[in-house]
This record gives C-alpha cells, structure tokens and sequence, in this order.
C-alpha cells in the first residue's frame, strides 16, 4: 500500500523531514514504520515503538495548532530507547540520541532483573494507554 502511494522515493519507506515528519505533500505526515527518518550521516533512523510514540506526539501538536490557526513548531528531536531481553527475566534498555553530531548517541544498560521489570512497566503503560 505505502509504495503504491507514490509517496515513497529512493526507499520502500516514505521520506519526511526529520523534524516534523512531514512528506514532500503539505499536510501529509508519516511517522513509526513507514518513515524514512534520514539522519545527519546518511543513515535511517532505526524502528521501534518509541520512535512512533514520539513522532506521533510531534504530529500531532502540529496539526492541532495548524487546526486552531496557530504556527507549527513542535520538532521531533531524533530521541528513542528501547529494551532487549537477554536472558531469563533480564533486560536491558537501549538509548539513543540519534540527531547528535556528528554521529549517533548510543547507550546501552547493563542487563538486569530491574531492566526487565522496567520493560515489563514499560509494556503494561503501553498496553492500558492505548487499549
């Protein structure tokens, strides 16, 4: 669907500006997993369910000004962390700041019993959120 949207270019993903996620269309945003989120050394920014949660934050305060007449200026400022379970009930979370110059941010915990108590925290907040 997204490639015969004619909205994708040199990558199966849709390119936006990586600060407000907006496509080469005014008022067409994408965000999360069809994004091509280009970052400062040429990369993507890589895909996880935080980078949609935040993008989407981002979009969406940009709509409602643009809604309620007002100037677009929230920027999504290239953050994200994730976690990787390794090992039984161990987690470690993955943090980035992937818009530093002059390359990527990243930082990595040691895994833990917390970790993943985190991750499991993490995941229910998520899951009474949005459902």
């Amino acid at each position: 669907m997204v490639t015969e949207s004619q909205l994708t270019s040199e990558t199966p993903w849709i390119s936006v500006n990586p600060r407000t996620l907006q496509t080469a269309y005014e008022d067409v945003f994408a965000l999360g997993d069809v994004a091509a989120v280009k970052l400062p050394g040429g990369l993507f920014l890589p895909k996880a369910g935080t980078f949609a949660e935040l993008e989407g934050l981002v979009v969406a305060k940009n709509i409602s000004s643009k809604v309620h007449g007002m100037k677009a200026t929230a920027a999504y400022d290239g953050t994200g962390y994730c976690y990787a379970e390794l090992g039984p009930r161990r987690a470690a979370q993955i943090k980035g700041e992937f818009f530093a110059e002059p390359s990527p941010s990243v930082t990595l915990e040691d895994a833990s019993q917390e970790g993943f108590e985190k991750k499991e925290r993490f995941e229910k907040e998520r899951l009474e959120r949005w459902f």
